[in-house]
């Protein structure tokens, strides 16, 4: 008898149990199959965090472009209510993230804005988290200035002032490649530096590729580059000429293994980890643990800097993942700790 009322209690307990973790969605800017390698790890890493933390996380894909991201959240709102998340993870894509919210509004379903900062435009016409939209939760989002002031400072330390430097950035559509672009002018600037000309790369390696010949025949004494991406800065360690000092940002792998080969100074990154660590501060909010009440409702994730002395270290770390992360020693609720700490280089 006294059997029967245990598993009898095991079926009771189980149901309530299973719905303590939470159900969130990320919907990806890009395809499954993407070879944007920022991505790629991003998606790793947001579900290892997942799996460490004891989420249920789907992840949706979409396919570069506005419209069909926005679809994505379409069908999300468009399911039976039993079968939608608690949480969605999305990106403030610059022109529909008022349809965004103001559809999700309309279901009970909590939104963390990710990846990109907010342009003022679309501040003004949202507001702030929990505000005009009681359902959006908070922001992270990676601090692009201080990535662009690394990037510039580091060139800075090899070439002397009064140098000639370029910048090739991403696309004027992207809000984190125009404050880059304005960071990589302004820093340049105060080291008194020649700034030539800052051109779009389109994120793409092989228009860089094209376009290097005419600067180099517009600009014959480039001392560097300073570049929005690592890809795009393959471009630049292929010429004929070289010999250039060249720092980017995302810390891919070809990134960090050019540092470490001495063919750029610095790659710029860590932020694909962003994703992992807001699922970190909704998983807490979930269990009580409010973000608000430790750095508030949005949060500037870091960038750091890999040079030769610590890119051997990132590589093994965050690109073989040899010694990867256990975010549960991030969350407030398993470490009962009273302060985040999202410092990914102790140690390094």
């Amino acid at each position: 008898m006294k059997v029967f009322i245990l598993i009898a209690s095991l079926f009771v307990i189980m149901p309530v149990w299973a719905k303590a973790q939470p159900r969130v969605v990320f919907v990806s800017p890009d395809p499954k199959d993407t070879k944007n390698e920022f991505w790629t790890i991003t998606t790793y890493q947001v579900q290892k965090a997942a799996k460490d933390l004891g989420v249920e996380l789907e992840v949706l894909y979409s396919n570069s472009h506005p419209s069909y991201y926005f679809k994505e959240i379409e069908k999300i709102v468009n399911r039976p209510k039993e079968f939608r998340p608690e949480y969605i993870m999305i990106l403030p894509i610059k022109s529909n993230i008022y349809d965004s919210l103001k559809l999700l509004a309309a279901t009970d379903i909590k939104v963390m804005l990710v990846n990109i900062e907010l342009t003022k435009k679309d501040q003004k016409e949202i507001g702030s988290p929990r505000d005009k939209f009681k359902n959006w939760i908070g922001s992270f989002f990676p601090d692009e200035e201080q990535a662009a002031t690394l990037v510039a400072k580091e060139v800075g330390k090899h070439c002397k002032e009064g140098s000639d430097i370029v910048s090739i950035n991403g696309t004027h559509l992207s809000n984190a490649s125009l404050i880059r672009e304005q960071v990589f002018a302004k820093v340049a600037k105060e080291l008194g530096q020649n700034l030539r000309q800052s051109l779009y790369g389109n994120w793409k390696k092989d228009r860089v590729r094209k376009m290097l010949p005419y600067i180099e025949g517009r600009y014959p004494n480039i001392c560097g580059f300073l570049v929005a991406s690592d890809f795009m800065a393959e471009a630049i360690q292929e010429s004929r000429k070289g010999g250039y000092q060249v720092c980017s940002i995302d810390w891919t792998s070809s990134g960090i293994k050019n540092v470490m080969d001495k063919k750029q100074l610095c790659s710029v990154g860590g932020h694909y980890l962003e994703l992992a660590f807001a699922l970190v501060a909704l998983f807490d909010y979930h269990k009580g643990i409010d973000f608000k009440n430790d750095f508030g409702l949005t949060y500037k994730s870091p960038f750091h800097l890999a040079t030769i002395k610590n890119a051997k270290k990132i590589y093994q770390k965050f690109i073989l993942n040899k010694d990867s992360l256990n975010y549960k020693n991030y969350s407030k609720f398993y470490t009962k700790k009273t302060k985040y700490n999202f410092n990914i280089l102790q140690g390094i």
